[in-house]
C-alpha cells in the first residue's frame, strides 16, 4: 500500500467496520510505523477492492485489518488477502500471530479457523460501538513447510476458480 492508494482504502474501510480507523491511522502505518507494519491492497481493474494488514516483530505478528470492498465479497478476495498477509509472515520466519474477531463475525472465525487459527481468550466489551466481545485468535506455526505448502495449495485453488484477474500488490491472480 502506498500514500496513493490510501483514500479508497479509506472508504473500504468505512463501508466495512463500525467503528472504522481515521484516514490518519493508514497514514501514520505506512510512514511513521513502516518497519513493523505491513499492509497490503487487492485490485481489479485499477481499482482497490480490498486491503489487509499486520505488524511483525520479531518472530510474531499481529493481523490489524482485513477488509473487501462490499461489491467484490463472497468471492474469495479476503481469503487471498489473509493468504498473502500469512505468506509474508512466513517468508520473514513469523512463528506466531495473532488477531481479534468480533464474537458475531462467524464467516471470519470460520476463515481463520480454516488456517489453524484456534480462540485463546475473550476481550469483554472490546468493540466501543456496541459492547460486543472480541475473540482473540492465535495461529502457532510448528512445521514451517507445512503450513506453506497448505498456504499454496489454498492460494492455487482459489486461483482455479477465479474467472477475473486479481492482483494483490505484485501478486496477480
Amino acid at each position: 500500500m502506498t500514500l496513493q492508494d490510501i483514500e479508497e482504502v479509506y472508504q473500504i474501510e468505512l463501508l466495512s467496520f463500525k467503528t472504522p480507523w481515521a484516514k490518519e491511522s493508514f497514514l501514520k502505518e505506512i510512514t511513521t510505523n513502516k518497519n513493523v507494519s505491513n499492509f497490503i491492497i487487492a485490485q481489479y481493474d485499477n481499482k482497490i477492492i480490498g486491503y489487509a494488514g499486520i505488524y511483525l516483530v520479531g518472530n510474531e505478528g499481529h493481523i490489524t485489518n482485513i477488509a473487501v470492498h462490499p461489491a467484490y465479497r463472497k468471492i474469495k478476495i479476503g481469503e487471498l488477502l489473509f493468504i498473502n498477509i500469512l505468506r509474508i509472515a512466513v517468508d520473514l520466519k513469523v512463528q506466531t500471530i495473532t488477531l481479534e474477531v468480533r464474537e458475531s463475525n462467524q464467516i471470519a472465525i470460520n476463515l481463520y479457523s480454516k488456517y489453524h487459527f484456534f480462540p485463546v481468550s475473550v476481550r469483554k466489551k472490546y468493540y466501543i460501538d456496541n459492547g460486543e466481545n472480541a475473540i482473540i485468535m492465535k495461529l502457532s506455526i510448528t512445521n514451517l513447510n507445512k503450513f506453506c505448502d497448505e498456504l499454496t495449495n489454498n492460494l492455487n485453488l482459489i486461483k482455479e476458480k477465479f474467472r477475473c484477474p486479481i492482483k494483490i500488490d505484485d501478486i496477480h491472480f
